[in-house]
């Protein structure tokens, strides 16, 4: 991890900066969060103006954007041009993730590097599954070869199905495919009936925040206000609903992050579980900010 770092900063020696782009993204507000990975503060009018802004404090650097997770094109346009690149973006090169393989156009000159299936011996590793283990094909069915699905399962058997075997974990998973056929939202609600009344209700109120931010945890904390906050983060981050990194920006803070999966999952079970559902959770919200 060292080399490929200290590797990436002779690449790139004026800086990384990165943002998840998500389904529903604010641009607006992603716009400015590069800029300020690069020290520009002033604030942004709107989109025209961060794309304006981003190609003159980027002109003349030698730095990596990473976009990640691009739904549209017209998304991925508001960050960089596609079409024709200013001769002084030469040294800036933009590495974005996607789902999409015809996201961009051939002609815009973008380099496709697409990932394979994982392996099962890819997939055992993450379930935590010795290899020869009878139940690995049906698990790995069941978990459509997701990375994230086979995280969540392995991290659940090690949390609570230590003394059951992989057959009864896979029958559970088994039980919800007709009713869940996404792969990740069915791991995560087999998980979720592991976790505390208390910890499960902390979860589901993060159904009032929008997709793929990145939530500060003192300010989640003093928000949500929960009593075991910070255990209840640690444990949805063991279980992989949740993501815990420092900021981009170098500023050490770490803040969370929920996977659209894992936020489609709360959204949908506040509706369900919770009295008002996620109308009432966002009243709750407003007045646990008043009161911070």
């Amino acid at each position: 991890e060292g080399e490929a770092s200290t590797r990436l900063q002779d690449l790139f020696p004026e800086g990384v900066a990165y943002a998840t782009v998500g389904q529903t993204p604010h641009v607006l507000s992603l716009q400015a969060s590069l800029l300020r990975a690069f020290g520009s503060l002033r604030p942004l009018v709107d989109t025209a103006d961060g794309y304006a802004r981003l190609l003159e404090v980027l002109a003349g650097r030698r730095c990596l954007i990473v976009l990640d997770d691009v739904w549209e094109v017209g998304h991925l346009e508001l960050f960089t041009p596609l079409h024709m690149r200013p001769a002084s973006w030469q040294g800036v090169a933009i590495l974005f993730t996607t789902r999409f393989a015809s996201l961009a156009p051939e002609h815009a000159g973008v380099q496709q590097l697409k990932l394979g299936e994982l392996t099962d011996g890819e997939a055992s590793s993450l379930l935590g599954m010795p290899e020869g283990e009878s139940t690995l094909a049906q698990l790995v069915r069941l978990c459509a070869r997701s990375p994230l699905a086979l995280s969540i399962v392995g991290a659940m058997r090690a949390l609570d199905f230590a003394n059951k075997s992989w057959n009864d974990l896979s029958k559970e998973l088994s039980a919800l495919e007709s009713k869940e056929p996404n792969a990740v939202k069915r791991s995560i609600c087999v998980s979720a009936r592991g976790l505390s009344e208390a910890c499960r209700r902390f979860y589901l109120r993060l159904a009032v925040f929008p997709d793929d931010v990145l939530l500060p945890v003192p300010a989640l904390m003093t928000i949500l206000g929960s009593e075991g906050a910070g255990e209840f983060l640690l444990e949805l981050g063991r279980r992989h609903f949740i993501r815990v990194e420092a900021a981009f920006s170098g500023s050490g803070s770490e803040r969370v992050r929920l996977h659209d999966l894992s936020l489609e999952f709360v959204k949908d079970t506040a509706s369900a579980e919770l009295p008002g559902g996620e109308v009432s959770l966002h009243k709750e919200l407003l007045q646990s900010y008043g009161a911070s």
